[in-house]
């Protein structure tokens, strides 16, 4: 099955939706809706995960001296991380651009592979359906974050990469179907580069993602209130659907086609 209609629409009536599909090819295609929510809130900003900075979050952590000694499976929401440690991001050695680290994360050993790599996970619960989302990482020298498994982006940074809040390439959006309603698992890998004493060696990571979530409601609506609708579906034919309509009628008026 291929799923891949979702659609946000802002109406001034409660509704019924139809979807047809306008795609001409040799095979048939069988489009579907199989969900229709309304909600009556807008689609506003939120932080779903604070960075350290602003609220201390919490991750199960580990360090470790190379990426290659990572436990299977580490980014999966499924692993069992109960053995590592826990704490507050920032992760960090010293204070940084003015921040100080919640949580020590120090790689000034005399090998060139003491404590470079550091394991975070974290777990959120998202409510409602996400429609938009963006992840931003303040981190020295590289990071490579995950979402329920998913690869948001690998290995940005670089060697003589310094943190800020927030380093442009650090920041992402994430694709909405990424996220499960209910408990999410946020697992990121930072590598530091140098090692030594010195002023380039700084180690730091540090997150948040914010998104734009709709809610929805059973509360009655009448004729003139504003309600959010979204709408989700696919295609179960054979040939993939690349136009398709979709009609909103109240009391057998179309109101708006999409």
């Amino acid at each position: 099955m291929k799923r891949g209609i979702n659609i946000i629409l802002i109406l001034t009536a409660t509704i019924t939706v139809i979807a047809l599909s306008g795609q001409e090819a040799e095979g048939e295609a069988d489009p579907f809706i199989d969900q229709v929510l309304y909600s009556r809130s807008t689609l506003e900003e939120n932080t779903i995960v604070q960075s350290g900075r602003d609220n201390a979050t919490y991750y199960r952590y580990l360090i470790i001296d190379d990426y290659a000694d990572s436990p299977e499976n580490w980014s999966q929401p499924g692993f069992n991380d109960s053995d590592w440690g826990i704490g507050a991001a920032p992760f960090g050695d010293r204070p940084y651009n003015g921040e100080d680290p919640n949580t020590d994360w120090d790689t000034s050993g005399g090998s060139p592979y003491n404590d470079d790599i550091i394991l975070i996970r974290h777990k959120f619960q998202v409510s409602g359906i996400v429609t938009a989302a963006q992840i931003d990482v303040a981190f020295a020298n590289y990071c490579t974050p995950y979402l329920n498994g998913n690869l948001i982006y690998s290995e940005r940074g670089g060697n003589a990469h310094g943190m800020e809040y927030w380093n442009d390439d650090g920041t992402e959006t994430i694709d909405s179907e990424f996220f499960s309603k209910g408990e999410n698992v946020l697992a990121v890998y930072g590598r530091d580069y140098v090692y030594g004493s010195g002023n380039q060696n700084r180690q730091w990571l540090d997150l948040q993602i914010t998104a734009q979530i709709f809610q929805s409601t059973n509360e009655s609506v009448i004729l003139g209130d504003t309600v959010l609708v979204a709408i989700s579906g696919g295609n179960e034919g054979d040939t993939s659907v690349n136009d398709f309509r979709i009609n909103v009628t109240v009391n057998n008026t179309i109101l708006q086609m999409v």
